[in-house]
């Protein structure tokens, strides 16, 4: 990495619980935990009642385990994430609002990287790079 002057990697493709955690650790034992950054993936499958809670308590553990932030939402997001009664999952959908909006502790604030443009201009970026670089 420093012979490509990269200072910061950071993980492209989020996950979530178990792998998450399994991968933050490697790079911990590794000895590298200053130079990696990790972002939690949402499992936003089969969203209906009571599932912003769910979303919510996956979200507090990934950033317990060191997750920086929310993974890229793609812009087919609307077209393909379907809720449990199958009707398309909208981004302002109100379950899947309940779990940013639930109160925690532990992640007021983590950026969300996403490929619209409504959500990118956000003061994320600068919280995120504050985090990463530990500046």
């Amino acid at each position: 990495m420093d012979a490509l002057n990269v200072q910061v990697m950071v993980q492209a493709r989020p996950s979530s619980g178990e792998r998450l955690t399994q991968q933050i650790e490697a790079v911990r034992e590794a000895g590298h935990a200053d130079r990696f950054v990790f972002f939690a993936s949402l499992d936003l499958s089969n969203v209906g009642p009571g599932s912003g809670t769910r979303i919510a308590a996956q979200l507090e553990e990934d950033v317990r385990a060191g997750a920086v932030g929310i993974g890229e939402i793609m812009k087919s997001f609307g077209l393909t994430t379907r809720k449990a009664d199958g009707t398309r999952l909208a981004l302002d959908d109100p379950e899947r609002r309940a779990a940013s909006a639930s109160p925690s502790s532990s992640t007021p604030g983590i950026p969300l990287s996403s490929s619209s443009p409504s959500t990118t201009r956000t003061s994320a970026g600068s919280r995120w790079r504050s985090s990463a670089t530990g500046s």
